[in-house]
């Protein structure tokens, strides 16, 4: 931006040089000038007023050079006001008096606010690094887990100070200081932090209520609220992107955050609230998730593979082309859930509960479904060889098209299923129910699926053109 004076000495130069034309070229408009006046003009006085016109041009020059010279000292004074007050809040951020590091804290917000091209990327580094050191303290030694209480997690075992950073971390990336992040090509490392049962929901507490919401589902020991903003647009938690890999997130409080792209591999996230969050393509490889709620959560494209989700609770989440190759989902709440294309290769999904699920074209290849729960899920071209559905419930389930070569359906009840053009080769039929299903057009082994109907596994009311099936 112009600096003032440097506005104001242009437009005297101005001023002078336009005076000076008007002097002479007046006349050329048929102005009359006074009575004598053009008798008394001599030669001196024309080169004299035309001498002016350089003049005015160098006195314009020279007012211009001193004012940016101004603005150049200005700035440089600036930045080294900005620079003394990163270094006395970078030393009150190692004080031992807590009100001295959350004072350091603000100290930083407000330079970072202040001066974002300057500083934003040094203020934010600095608190990425303070939550990374001090959360630590609160790191067991050992390496084992520490056992998770029903009850709840303790407030205070996150420091205020420690809270402070992180939402004077996230209070600070908004479009534009990630624009500058971009720029920069740098992105925020809380590798490692230890954040248990912290809450950031309420980067601007008076303006949240709490509400009650008709027809949500709710988890079985949940409460039924939520957050809603009151006013503006709500300051979401935006972790979008950030290196949180073996971060400490257990019982953690992040319902709607932003975490597309985050890197969260082997992250503790047991009882952590995720509910409606984002966590569109981010990688999750061998995080902890036991117990979780992650209802309505966005976890398309994302990597999972090998990660713990025992009994977490994903109902109408959206799990579409996520990788849960080798995950243990035992006992995990799917449903509603939307895992179209998801690869679940080798996991482990005893128990679980996929009602209403859709899993059209996922790859379930030697998962294990036993005792799984799929009343009316979608299953249209999924591939199961090798899959483990003893006792499942598959009622009114959709399996057209599937591929359920070698997989084990003894004991299964497929009641009023649709299992038209299901490859069902070297498949394991023993005390299989398929009443009222509907059996066009299987393929191949036909025939001894009809020998396993008939020999007493209970298939009345089968839907089947025996014509279509081909004989052994």
């Amino acid at each position: 931006m112009m600096d003032g004076r440097l506005i104001l000495a242009f437009a005297l130069g101005a001023g002078s040089v336009l005076a000076v034309l008007l002097w002479f070229f007046l006349g050329d408009f048929g102005i009359t000038w006074p009575a004598g006046l053009e008798s008394q003009e001599s030669l001196s006085a024309i080169v004299r007023n035309w001498g002016l016109l350089p003049l005015a041009l160098i006195g314009m020059g020279l007012a211009v050079w001193r004012s940016k010279i101004a603005s150049d000292q200005r700035n440089i004074a600036q930045q080294a006001q900005f620079a003394d007050r990163y270094a006395k809040a970078a030393s009150m951020l190692s004080d031992s008096a807590l009100s001295i590091r959350e004072a350091g804290i603000f100290a930083l917000k407000e330079l970072a606010l202040a001066d974002p091209e300057g500083h934003y990327i040094p203020a934010q580094s600095l608190l990425c690094s303070f939550i990374r050191d001090r959360s630590k303290v609160y790191q067991p030694d050992n390496q084992t887990l520490p056992p998770v209480p029903k009850s709840g997690y303790d407030s205070t075992q996150c420091e205020s100070d420690i809270k402070e950073a992180l939402r004077a971390f996230l209070m600070l990336r908004t479009p534009e200081t990630k624009n500058i992040e971009d720029r920069q090509k740098w992105r925020p490392d809380l590798n490692g932090s230890h954040l248990v049962g912290i809450d950031v929901r309420y980067a601007r507490p008076d303006r949240w209520k709490r509400i009650r919401v008709p027809n949500e589902v709710i988890p079985a020991e949940g409460i039924p609220i939520r957050l809603e903003f009151v006013g503006a647009d709500p300051v979401r938690v935006d972790l979008s992107g950030v290196n949180l890999m073996e971060v400490n997130l257990s019982g953690a409080k992040l319902e709607g955050a932003d975490l597309s792209e985050a890197n969260l591999g082997r992250a503790d996230l047991r009882e952590a609230s995720l509910f409606d969050a984002n966590l569109r393509e981010a990688n999750l490889v061998g995080a902890n998730l036991g117990e979780a709620t992650l209802s309505g959560a966005d976890l398309s494209d994302a990597d999972l593979s090998e990660a713990n989700l025992v009994e977490a609770k994903l109902e109408s989440a959206n799990l579409g082309e996520a990788r849960l190759v080798r995950a243990d989902l035992r006992k995990v709440n799917f449903v509603g859930a939307k895992l179209n294309s998801a690869s679940l290769w080798e996991a482990n999904l005893f128990g679980a509960c996929l009602n209403d699920a859709e899993l059209g074209r996922a790859v379930l290849n030697e998962v294990d479904l036993s005792e799984a729960y799929l009343y009316r899920a979608n299953l249209s071209g999924a591939r199961l060889c090798g899959a483990n559905l003893r006792r499942a419930q598959l009622d009114g389930a959709n399996l057209s098209n599937a591929c359920m070569c070698r997989t084990s359906l003894s004991d299964a009840n497929f009641n009023g299923a649709d299992l038209s053009k299901t490859c069902m080769c070297d498949a394991s039929l023993s005390g299989a129910n398929f009443s009222g299903a509907n059996l066009n057009g299987i393929c191949p082994n036909g025939a001894r699926l009809i020998q396993a109907i008939t020999e007493g596994t209970q298939g009345s009311n089968v839907q089947i053109d025996r014509k279509d099936i081909p004989e052994t």
